[in-house]
């Protein structure tokens, strides 16, 4: 019956893809891709749930309109892992895990670089701290910590969002004195991206 509660996140380039979180008949947050005529044509992603369960949310989306990424339930919950959707309608769904050694906990994406080749946001770490992450490389399976500001690189820290180019990304990080700091990072130091 359209009613509800939806948000748009992400738009492509030129204006005709978009990307964002909207309720289904089950009231479950979803995320969802508006395309077509006035933008009329509504895609629920799914989740990464066997069963196609439980709630997702999109992000941000690539230039181009064909990835999108967000955060999904997933079979080993009750956290969220950061997920792409690419592929014929973004029917693909790839599940980019966490910095765990068994790819437990959470994780969630936030952007992505113009090509779609470069996902910014963050995840858990083994040691259960919330840490910025790129994820890069073929299916995006290769996964950067990007550290934090403090000397012995402790703490916890967010990427919010990675240049158009894939170069850098830009979010806030814990300091020595434990306060959050805005911080950037050159990816191409990561080696993500040549430079």
């Amino acid at each position: 019956d359209n009613s509800g509660y939806s948000i748009a996140r992400g738009v492509s380039r030129d204006g005709s893809v978009v990307a964002g979180v909207a309720y289904n008949d089950n009231g479950d947050n979803r995320a969802i891709v508006w395309s077509g005529s006035n933008w009329g044509t509504k895609t629920d992603l799914g989740t990464l749930r066997t069963g196609n369960f439980g709630t997702s949310g999109a992000a941000n989306i690539s230039n181009d309109g064909s990835v999108v990424v967000g955060s999904s339930d997933w079979d080993g919950g009750p956290t969220n892992h950061a997920t792409v959707w690419s592929g014929s309608g973004w029917a693909t769904k790839t599940d980019l895990g966490t910095l765990k050694s068994d790819n437990s906990g959470n994780s969630k994406a936030y952007s992505i670089s113009r090509d779609g080749s470069v996902v910014a946001g963050d995840a858990e770490s083994d040691n259960s701290r919330i840490r910025a992450t790129v994820w890069s490389g073929s299916n995006w399976s290769t996964k950067t910590d990007l550290g934090t500001l403090k000397t012995d690189n402790s703490g916890v820290s967010w990427a919010n969002a990675v240049s158009a180019d894939g170069k850098f990304a830009v979010g806030r990080a814990i300091n020595d004195n434990g306060n959050l700091r805005a911080v950037v990072w050159n990816l191409r130091s990561f080696n993500i991206r040549p430079a």
